[in-house]
């Protein structure tokens, strides 16, 4: 996040497109097959052969696909962006509000933080691909997670653009997750 204070904060309303492709990866069939750390952090693979890799043919179940509408704010203050909006009950966080921020100097590191019924500050970083986080569900003790940030687009400005983030969740070491996240923002 940013947070020298220099300028003020200018602030305006956008339009947020949302995408999430969430892939669970069954522990079963990543070990079963001989995967190694190689098959799944090819730079050259993208996500849908990575998934492809991972998921068994017959799991209905092992892919989510989220996609939401909202508006937002986005601010630029000193070259930070910050992108804040609410969470629709599509992502099962509803009654959150999250802050996604980048130094348009780093755009390849970028923080999200959501706060609300469920707590989470996740680090992506293409140059420290794996970063340590916390994620609170408030009816559990916060636990601690690893994200390893595979891929980042990221041509925001204040004038809008987009993101892309493919990263992994772990958690004890083990490769729980695989997410594409697409977001784009437009001025209203």
């Amino acid at each position: 996040m940013c947070f020298e204070i220099q300028e003020k904060k200018v602030k305006k309303s956008v339009k947020i497109d949302m995408h999430s492709t969430i892939t669970t990866l069954l522990s079963d069939n990543i070990f079963s097959n001989g995967f190694t750390d190689d098959d799944f952090f090819d730079d050259n693979d993208d996500i849908i052969n990575i998934m492809k890799k991972i998921i068994l043919p017959d799991d209905d179940n092992s892919v989510n696909e989220i996609s939401f509408s909202t508006d937002g704010y986005i601010s630029e203050e000193n070259g930070c962006i910050e992108l804040s909006y609410k969470e629709s009950e599509l992502t099962g966080f509803e009654g959150s509000s999250t802050l996604i921020s980048f130094n348009q100097r780093l755009p390849n590191q970028i923080t999200m933080v959501r706060n609300g019924s469920y707590s989470t500050l996740l680090v992506f970083n293409s140059d420290v691909k794996r970063q340590r986080c916390v994620y609170n569900l408030n009816f559990l003790p916060p636990f601690e997670l690893n994200v390893y940030t595979k891929y980042i687009k990221n041509n925001m400005t204040f004038s809008g653009g987009e993101i892309i983030i493919d990263y992994f969740i772990e958690m004890a070491g083990i490769k729980t997750e695989y997410s594409h996240m697409y977001i784009t923002v437009n001025e209203i």
